[in-house]
């Protein structure tokens, strides 16, 4: 069966456009292992702590620091904060919002029916040795139920080591390297270093 595929640069645009889409539309990265992350951390510790009422926490301090010095020294740390900045603004970045199990879980079982969907739509009902196992796979391991532990054994692999690294493929890759971050920029090479390695070292098996 003949198969055509889109060019590579307008395949990289498409990829792209994906994360700016979601940051526009929801405000937030499209961290899929982290919402993954989420679920399970929800499961296991139950529901995230409201987040402390800030104002009242400044208020305090305010208070305890000018009981402890003298009247008015909340006021002198600020003009000489304001004075060793020369002028530049400080800015707090907005906490986002707690978003909840049903969230998470919708977005992860979109990813899912969406891959269905272009398996339909390409070549007919997915299977999980069809739509997970190449040739190479196939002829090494087979169909059997060894193969089955192997897949399991590799995505387990794979999710230990996101949660490692702090981030998957689309978060470190698409999103991290977008922003610039140093951290995305090595774990990205490490995955695909890692990748081209194995690649080479099955072909030449």
């Amino acid at each position: 069966m003949n198969t055509s595929y889109l060019p590579f640069w307008i395949g990289g645009l498409l990829l792209t456009s994906v994360p700016i889409l979601h940051w526009m539309l929801l405000g937030r990265t499209m961290a899929v292992s982290g919402r993954f992350s989420s679920i399970v951390d929800r499961m296991r510790h139950g529901a995230a702590e409201p987040a402390p009422d800030t104002d009242a926490l400044l208020a305090a301090i305010r208070a305890a620091t000018e009981q402890a010095f003298a009247a008015g020294a909340t006021e002198d740390i600020a003009r000489m904060n304001s004075a060793s900045m020369n002028g530049a603004t400080a800015t707090t970045p907005a906490l986002a919002a707690d978003e909840s199990v049903t969230t998470h879980t919708s977005f992860l079982v979109g990813l899912v029916l969406g891959g269905v969907v272009s398996r339909l739509l390409s070549r007919g009902a997915p299977t999980l040795t069809s739509t997970l196992a190449g040739p190479l796979f196939s002829r090494m391991l087979g169909h059997g139920a060894f193969g089955y532990v192997a897949l399991f054994v590799g995505g387990s692999c794979i999710g230990f080591g996101t949660r490692m690294a702090g981030g998957c493929t689309s978060g470190h890759g698409l999103c991290g390297l977008s922003q610039r971050q140093m951290g995305s920029l090595v774990a990205t090479c490490a995955f695909f270093g890692s990748a081209v390695a194995t690649s080479f070292a099955l072909e030449a098996l």
